[in-house]
């Protein structure tokens, strides 16, 4: 499936990589202040949102445009979106989550994997680090074209994306429904079968094949979201020839299978404050990430 791999290469910023303060996220623009003024001064009501989107019909835009102040990434975020509300009215979103990938990156440099890359927050943001490389997959239509707006809203000549969703192999179709209000809660119809209802169906790859077909080299880091077929992503992958040096992984649903899978491949997890993880549903207080490290050392 050509027209699924897509590489964007659109100047490489060389900005000090600090790591981004929850309110770090303003506005890109004069104009662009007015709805983030509504969205982060006025308490949460019943028509908040309606305001918010008159304003936008008033600016005559689809999205505000944010701007980190540490590394310089602009963000256009949907209000519309789960992502773009919360980088709206609280001016972050994930923020240890997205630390730690700037921390490693930084650190490690090499390539990043943003597998369920939705809207492109972290894949604009850790392409700011001029010595990073980043490749990533979101399968949704609507949010692959975010995805590529933010790309090329900060001209990033680093940045690989592929629109196509990731599982055990290629090859196959796969039944894909919208199960939410957000296009970030898209995922894979699990166990449907063929006249089954569906919103569209898409050709997969699995992680090792894209790696191919893009040239892209083995990942030092991987994040992934891809609404609880993380197990489906990582039996693609090649652990003999493409071993990362961590996993950032959203831990539900399905979080002792997940953390079973890795840590009998050499990984030990620990949540984003450090603290060790056991693989037992005890451990859920995981509504967000886990970081797996290699055993035989992330460096």
């Amino acid at each position: 499936m050509a027209e699924a791999l897509i590489s964007v290469a659109l100047p490489t910023m060389h900005q000090k990589p600090d790591i981004p303060r929850p309110e770090a996220w303003g506005a890109a623009s004069a104009a662009a202040s007015l709805g983030v003024l509504y969205a982060r001064a006025t308490p949460p009501h019943p028509g908040k949102v309606r305001v918010l989107k008159a304003i936008l019909r008033i600016l005559r835009a689809e999205e505000i445009a944010l701007r980190d102040s540490e590394t310089g990434t602009v963000f256009l975020a949907d209000s519309k979106d789960f992502v773009g509300w919360d980088m709206l009215t609280k001016g972050s979103f994930e923020p240890e989550s997205l630390r730690l990938c700037l921390e490693i990156m930084r650190k490690r440099g090499g390539v990043f994997a943003d597998i369920g890359a939705h809207h492109g927050l972290f894949s604009s943001t850790v392409s700011s680090l001029g010595h990073a490389k980043v490749i990533s997959f979101e399968p949704n239509p609507a949010s692959f074209l975010r995805l590529l707006a933010n790309v090329r809203a900060n001209a990033r000549t680093n940045v690989t994306l592929v629109h196509a969703p990731l599982g055990r192999s290629g090859g196959g179709l796969l039944p894909w429904r919208h199960s939410g209000a957000s296009a970030g809660t898209t995922a894979w119809s699990h166990g449907a079968k063929q006249g089954e209802a569906s919103d569209y169906w898409l050709a997969t790859t699995s992680f090792a094949d894209a790696l191919a077909a893009t040239g892209v080299e083995a990942p030092a880091l991987v994040k992934m979201d891809v609404e609880g077929a993380e197990l489906s992503v990582l039996e693609g992958f090649d652990f003999e020839r493409c071993r990362p040096s961590y996993f950032l992984i959203e831990a539900q649903p399905h979080w002792p299978e997940k953390f079973a899978f890795l840590v009998a491949r050499g990984y030990h997890a620990t949540g984003e404050s450090g603290a060790a993880l056991r693989g037992v549903e005890g451990d859920a207080f995981l509504e967000g990430n886990a970081l797996f490290t290699d055993h035989r050392g992330a460096g």
